[in-house]
């Protein structure tokens, strides 16, 4: 069940996602129709975690609702203050939303708060102005909802217009505001949404373990290396080492289910996949669910021979930090193996984080020394590498 549900004053609305359309016999009252709920008017907003809690907030109080069992929990409501340590919005808050890498973001006014679920508390350094934030999102002043789909969009509301955001670009599709009204089917509320929240929907595996922040002006290939030395700051990872970590990391909030997550753990060539999984990381337009038998050059990018980014080895050239490189007996061989530049340590010595080692799917930072067209430590041909800055990686914010 795929269904989204729009509030507004004491009035709600459900809408079928997957039909694109709302659905029939709404809208409906609140009051009688969510058991227990102490908010039958004037809701400020709804954020549904993915624990199956939903939680409601209402002026400096909020209740939390168990959707398996469709009835608020005992002892609701209770203030804000005190509940949500470090949160600085505790009365009026205006939209909030989980995002697909364990993060939820609370809205008041022009101000926003990154709270992080897994550690029960606000980020440090919040809260921070929505403008300069959000690129391109228009509604700097004030938003009043925003919900995120399952296919990588959220949906920013503000009066009578909306916004779309891309997840994994971070920023704003263009054409952006459009009016509710006649790009919702029979949606009857056409402005002053007061909150908008999925309901009973699979969400994407939620990056429990890991998660990353593009920060601001920084080059793609620092980011590239500071992804890659988060990921294996503790130590190797793959199916048998660090297992958990691992499947949210390879994963790279692109999959449907935490099922599906799970089963790219087992996949034994994981050296592209750990190219690709740092690439969504870094901000890499969506790539969406790994499928079974894709082409490493593929999993990198979309990227060959012939490609803008890539460079030929020979004595005139040199890589930089974020390129990753390709390896194989020959061009046409199937034995072709990818990793990540990550630093110079010394006269053609370089460090690497590298997938598809040990059992197949370890992935670990090494050492690597370049010895005329090969790794000094692997008798296939160093043909080249990829240059991070042309592989489709967006500039900071």
């Amino acid at each position: 069940m795929s269904k989204a549900y729009f509030f507004t004053r004491d009035q709600y609305a459900r809408y079928d996602v997957n039909a694109d359309t709302t659905d029939s016999g709404y809208p409906q009252p609140i009051a009688g129709n969510w058991p227990g709920l102490p908010f039958a008017d004037g809701i400020d907003a709804v954020v549904v975690w993915n624990n199956g809690k939903a939680f409601f907030f209402k002026g400096g109080q909020y209740a939390r609702y168990d959707m398996a069992a469709d009835r608020t929990d005992d002892g609701y409501p209770l203030p804000i203050a005190g509940n949500w340590p470090g949160l600085p919005f505790t009365d009026g808050i205006n939209a909030g939303v989980l995002w697909n890498n364990g993060k939820a973001f609370f809205f008041k006014g022009s101000q926003y708060a990154r709270y992080d679920v897994a550690a029960d508390k606000t980020d440090d350094g919040y809260p921070l102005p929505i403008a300069g934030n959000w690129p391109g999102l228009p509604f700097t002043d004030g938003i009043d909802a925003v919900v995120l789909w399952n296919n990588g969009k959220a949906f920013f509301f503000k009066g009578s217009q909306y916004a779309r955001y891309d997840v994994a670009a971070d920023k704003t599709d263009d054409g952006y505001p459009l009016p509710i009204a006649g790009n919702w089917p029979g949606l009857p509320f056409s402005q002053d949404l007061v909150s908008v929240n999925m309901w009973g929907v699979p969400q994407v595996a939620p990056a429990t373990l890991f998660s990353f922040d593009l920060q601001p002006g920084e080059a793609i290939g620092d980011r590239i290396g500071r992804c890659c030395k988060n990921a294996l700051a503790d130590g190797p990872m793959g199916q048998h080492q660090r297992h958990d970590f691992y499947r949210d990391f390879i994963s790279c909030r692109q999959e449907k289910t935490q099922q599906d997550a799970e089963r790219l753990t087992g996949v034994r060539t994981s050296c592209a996949m750990f190219v690709r999984a740092v690439r969504q990381w870094c901000g890499a337009p969506s790539a969406g669910p790994y499928k079974s038998g894709t082409g490493m050059f593929v999993s990198m990018g979309n990227v060959n021979f012939s490609h803008p980014a890539f460079v030929a080895r020979n004595a005139a050239n040199s890589p930089n930090p974020g390129d990753y490189f390709y390896i194989a007996s020959s061009k046409v061989s199937n034995d072709g193996h990818t990793g990540i530049f990550i630093e110079a340590l010394g006269d053609n010595q370089w460090r690497t984080a590298e997938g598809g080692g040990g059992d197949g799917t370890t992935c670990s930072l090494t050492t690597r020394t370049v010895a005329g067209n090969k790794f000094a430590n692997d008798g296939r041909t160093l043909w080249g590498w990829f240059d991070c800055t042309k592989v489709g990686l967006p500039e900071s914010p």
